[in-house]
């Protein structure tokens, strides 16, 4: 599996650096639909609503390009002037998934004990594809999943 530290180590290409610019957009994109629209009108966006399962992930190789995504959101969210945090983030990750027609799965789960996280937070959202978790990896096993979208 292609590791996020191997791509760090790597020199910034032009591509990673058009890949930064697009998860900026995506994630200016996200931030606006979450302050402007009500949660009803987004839910379509993130593809249909699946049972929850405990399936361990398929044992395919995931594609290079899932971690060069993972990073970029990252990279992208520590410079934005706007709050980017797991939903937006998770948000953006789908909206990039999409558009290369990769398949996601984002999921939804709640702490009914926020200490444990060490936040003020009871809800959090991630993101996986191919096995591979691109966004909200932190503290995503102190939440019980309570719903899941797959496009």
């Amino acid at each position: 599996m292609y590791k996020l530290y191997e791509v760090m180590k790597k020199k910034v290409t032009f591509k990673e650096y058009i890949l930064f610019a697009e998860a900026w957009f995506f994630l200016a994109i996200s931030r606006l639909m979450l302050v402007f629209l009500p949660f009803r009108k987004i839910i379509p966006l993130l593809g249909r609503t699946v049972v929850i399962s405990n399936n361990p992930p398929a044992s395919t190789e995931p594609p290079v390009i899932l971690s060069k995504i993972s990073l970029s959101i990252r990279r992208a969210g520590k410079r934005s002037p706007w709050r980017t945090m797991c939903f937006e983030q998770a948000l953006a990750a789908k909206m990039m998934l999409k558009r290369r027609k990769l398949v996601s799965t984002i999921y939804f789960g709640v702490c009914k004990n926020a200490s444990i996280v060490g936040m003020n937070m009871s809800a959090h959202a991630w993101i996986e594809s191919y096995g591979f978790i691109l966004t909200g990896e932190r503290n995503r096993a102190a939440f019980t999943i309570v719903s899941c979208f797959v496009s």
